[in-house]
């Protein structure tokens, strides 16, 4: 009996000594489960604060490498600034009155080819621009106003512009010195563009009087030679700076093609005066449509500077242009 009672007294410490062990097994364990909770919490701290500092940092360079271009981005718009107003000043250091004073004058300046004009080059342009023209354009587009006079008097025009011919171009003055009114100026303008040689039709080519719609007129000027293209894009400007004081005149790019049109086109054939209307039409309808594109930004070439001007077909053939076998149309500015 005594034996029995020692056993059970034996299985029963046995066994809690067994659930001790397993009570401090499970201790043990929870207590390595917490360490292991604690090390993947502490680990995500880390890992998010190592993330945040890497972000921060991807988000400073990203904000210094814009700040560097960015400033990389004024400094080359400062130097090409520069360079601009570098070209601008050495086109300014060019004394436009002192080279128009010459050109000016009649028998020099009009009635005679391109090369024979004294040039100036315009970094806008492929080719040098008459100084007498661009003298004459800064000076209309310093004037206040700049308006269209009624065709009905033409006849008192024609008395304007040979005054200013006869009174102030013989004798060689300075388009600064010139004393007349806008209108008298853009006169000047228009009789140069009529009287200049250059074969028919003119300063336009038969395929830019055809051509119906804005990719026709594109393709067309896209073969024009120089200096015809430089020459109707200097045009084109001029009525687009004339177009944007249009506050202080009547003069859009449809009126001014209006009044250009005649002294752009040429035709040899004297007998038949329906061919010059019908060119003088066509021009006015197309280089309406070309002026809009060239304000669009949509008419632009290289431009590649031509410092040495060729001869071109556009001005072979000088005895074929006396004015008895041209017709002539003059139309108010």
């Amino acid at each position: 009996m005594a034996e029995v009672d020692d056993n059970s007294s034996f299985e029963a410490t046995s066994e809690k000594q067994a659930n001790t062990k397993v009570d401090d097994y499970i201790a043990q364990h929870n207590k390595l489960a917490e360490s292991v909770r604690q090390f993947e919490e502490t680990r995500k701290k880390i890992l998010k604060k190592k993330l945040r500092e890497q972000t921060y940092f991807l988000i400073k360079t990203k904000k210094k490498e814009k700040a560097e271009a960015s400033e990389q981005k004024e400094e080359k718009k400062e130097e090409d600034t520069t360079k601009d107003n570098n070209t601008a000043q050495k086109d300014d250091n060019v004394d436009i009155d002192a080279l128009s004073k010459s050109c000016l004058n009649k028998g020099i300046f009009f009635g005679k080819s391109y090369e024979e004009c004294e040039l100036i080059h315009l970094p806008q342009y492929a080719v040098a621009i008459p100084a007498g023209l661009e003298g004459l354009k800064r000076r209309l587009l310093e004037c206040e106003y700049i308006t269209i006079i009624n065709n009905n008097n033409k006849n008192n025009n024609d008395k304007n512009e040979k005054r200013i011919e006869g009174n102030v171009l013989n004798n060689g003055s300075k388009i600064s010195e010139l004393q007349c009114t806008p209108i008298e100026m853009a006169q000047v303008l228009k009789s140069w563009f009529r009287e200049v040689l250059c074969d028919d039709p003119g300063f336009v080519t038969l395929k830019l009087l055809e051509a119906r719609t804005e990719a026709e007129v594109k393709d067309a000027f896209t073969e024009l030679t120089e200096p015809r293209r430089s020459v109707l894009l200097w045009i084109f400007d001029l009525w687009i700076e004339v177009e944007q004081r249009c506050n202080k005149n009547k003069m859009t790019l449809q009126s001014m093609s209006i009044v250009f049109s005649p002294n752009l086109v040429r035709t040899g054939d004297a007998s038949n005066p329906m061919i010059f209307l019908q060119y003088q039409k066509e021009a006015q309808r197309v280089l309406e449509i070309a002026a809009h594109l060239r304000k669009s930004g949509q008419l632009q070439f290289d431009t590649a500077v031509l410092f040495l001007i060729p001869l071109f077909s556009f001005f072979l053939k000088p005895h074929l242009y006396k004015k008895k076998n041209l017709m002539y149309c003059s139309f108010c500015f």
